[in-house]
C-alpha cells in the first residue's frame, strides 16, 4: 500500500511542475522541426521572364508569346529553333547586352509609293484606302521616333539596284545605273557599311549580317577583295547563304527573288543565334507586285490590281512590327538597338494614272534628267534609345544613312561622302563602350 501511495506523489509532482513551465509568460510552444529545402529544379527551357522571341507567333502591336512548354516540348523542332544553342553541359546560356554597345537594324522595304504613307491612296474600286490600313505599324512606330518625309533618293536612275548601292557605301556609286550593271560593275566600288563595321569594331563572321529577299544584294555589299577572314553572313534571294543553304517555305514567285515570308522565317531561325551588332533587311514583295501588275497589263490585257500591292505591303508592316517587338524583348538587343526604316524608291506619279506600277520610266518618258516627285521623294523612320519622337523638316538622302549608322556604332566611313542625321546622332548617349567579340 505504501508503494502505490509514492507512485500517486510522483504523478501528481510532474503535472504540477508541467502546469508551471507552460503558465511562464514568453514561453513558445514546441515547434516540429523544418525538412531541409529541396535542391532548385533547372529548367532547361527559355524563363517566361525573358520575354518574346523571333519564333513566338504573335501579332505586330502586341507583346509576342512567351517562350516555354506553351510553345512546344524540347522534341518539337520549331521549339528547339526558338532557342540559343546550348552549351557544353546542356544548358541555355545567357544572352544579354553589353552597358553602352549599341546595335542597328535596317529594314529596307522595296517600292513603297507616297500615297500610301501620305494616305492618299485609293483601292481598285476608287475608295480612299487609309495610311492606317495598309501600314499599321510604321504609323505607331512612327509616335515614338523620328520620322522623315523628305527623304530622297541619291541615285539618277529610279530604280533598286543604285539604290542599294548608294545605301550600302554612303555615297554615289557611279558606275552602278541599273539593275543590270556589266559583270564587272556587280559590286560595289568603294567599302561598304559592312565591312567598315566588321573591321573597326573587330567582329566575327556573325557580327554583321545582310538577309534579303533579292538576290543581287549580295554582290553590292561588299567590294573586292574579300578575304575568308573579312566575309560576314549574307543571304540573299533564292541563291542560298554563304554559311550554307537555306530552307524555302514558298515557291519562287519572282525572278531573283524569295518571298518575304522566307526571308522573314531565316531572321527567326539565325537571328537569335548569331545577335549580330548591325544587321540590314530588305524586303521586296511589294514592288513585285507593282511590276506583276505591269506585266499582266503587257501580257494579257487585263488590271492585276492595287490590291495585291496593298496586300503586300500589309505583310511587310506586319514583319516590321514582328522585328520591333523581337528587339524589345530579346536580351542582346532590348533597350540598346536602333531600328532604321526606310525605301529604296517611290513610284512613278506622271502622267499616266496607271504608272504607279513603275519606276524609274518617268526618267527616260518624261523628266528626261533626274526621276519625277513620286520616284525619288520617300520616307525614313528612326526609333531607339535617347531618340525623340518627332517629324523631321531637314531633307536627307541614301547616302546619309551608312555614315549616320556608322556613328552610333562609334565608327566612321571614310570614302563616304553622306553627311550624318544629326536628329539621330546629336542624341546618341557618350561614351559609347564597344566590347569586341
Amino acid at each position: 500500500m505504501r508503494n502505490i501511495f509514492l507512485l500517486l506523489a510522483l504523478l501528481l509532482a510532474l503535472t504540477v511542475g508541467r502546469w508551471r513551465a507552460s503558465a511562464q509568460p514568453g514561453a513558445a510552444p514546441a515547434t516540429p522541426a523544418r525538412p531541409a529545402p529541396a535542391a532548385p529544379v533547372v529548367n532547361q527551357s527559355l524563363s517566361p521572364a525573358a520575354g518574346p522571341t523571333l519564333g513566338t507567333a504573335s501579332g505586330p502591336s502586341t507583346p509576342a508569346g512567351q517562350p516555354g512548354r506553351a510553345s512546344g516540348s524540347a522534341a518539337d523542332p520549331a521549339a528547339q529553333s526558338r532557342l540559343p544553342p546550348a552549351g557544353p553541359s546542356g544548358l541555355v546560356p545567357a544572352v544579354g547586352p553589353v552597358p553602352g554597345q549599341p546595335n542597328v537594324v535596317l529594314v529596307l522595304l522595296d517600292g513603297v509609293r507616297q500615297q500610301e504613307w501620305t494616305g492618299k491612296a485609293l483601292d481598285d474600286f476608287g475608295n480612299p484606302v487609309r495610311t492606317s490600313e495598309v501600314l499599321p505599324n510604321l504609323m505607331r512606330l512612327r509616335k515614338s521616333g523620328l520620322f522623315f518625309p523628305h527623304f530622297q533618293i541619291s541615285n539618277p536612275a529610279g530604280v533598286s539596284l543604285p539604290a542599294y548601292a548608294d545605301i550600302f557605301a554612303g555615297r554615289r556609286q557611279e558606275r552602278i545605273l541599273t539593275n543590270s550593271p556589266p559583270a564587272a560593275d556587280l559590286r560595289s566600288h568603294y567599302p561598304t557599311l559592312f565591312q567598315t563595321v566588321k573591321k573597326n569594331l573587330g567582329l566575327g563572321f556573325d557580327g554583321v549580317a545582310l538577309i534579303t529577299s533579292w538576290s543581287p544584294l549580295c554582290a553590292i555589299a561588299q567590294a573586292p577583295p574579300l578575304m575568308p577572314q573579312d566575309d560576314f553572313y549574307r543571304s540573299c534571294g533564292v541563291h542560298g547563304t554563304n554559311a550554307g543553304p537555306v530552307v524555302s517555305f514558298k515557291p519562287e514567285l519572282y525572278e531573283g527573288s524569295r518571298a518575304d515570308t522566307d526571308t522573314f522565317l531565316e531572321i527567326l531561325q539565325e537571328v537569335p543565334k548569331r545577335t549580330p551588332r548591325l544587321l540590314v533587311v530588305h524586303l521586296g514583295d511589294a514592288d513585285e507586285e507593282a511590276h506583276m501588275h505591269s506585266r499582266v497589263q503587257h501580257r494579257a490585257g487585263v488590271d492585276y490590281g492595287i490590291f495585291h500591292y496593298h496586300n503586300a505591303l500589309r505583310q511587310d508592316d506586319y514583319l516590321v512590327g514582328r522585328i520591333w517587338a523581337f528587339l524589345q524583348s530579346h536580351p542582346f538587343y532590348r533597350n540598346n538597338t536602333y531600328l532604321l526604316v526606310t525605301t529604296d524608291h517611290g513610284r512613278d506619279s506622271i502622267p499616266e494614272p496607271d504608272q504607279w506600277a513603275n519606276h524609274g520610266r518617268c526618267v527616260a518618258e518624261h523628266t528626261r534628267t533626274r526621276p519625277c516627285s513620286g520616284c525619288s521623294g520617300i520616307f525614313a523612320l528612326a526609333l531607339g534609345p535617347g531618340l525623340p519622337a518627332r517629324t523631321v523638316k531637314a531633307a536627307y538622302k541614301h547616302t546619309d544613312l551608312a555614315p549616320t549608322i556608322a556613328k552610333i556604332l562609334g565608327v566612321t566611313m571614310p570614302e563616304g561622302s553622306g553627311r550624318l542625321m544629326r536628329e539621330i546622332t546629336d542624341t546618341l548617349p557618350e561614351p559609347h563602350l564597344h566590347a569586341r567579340r
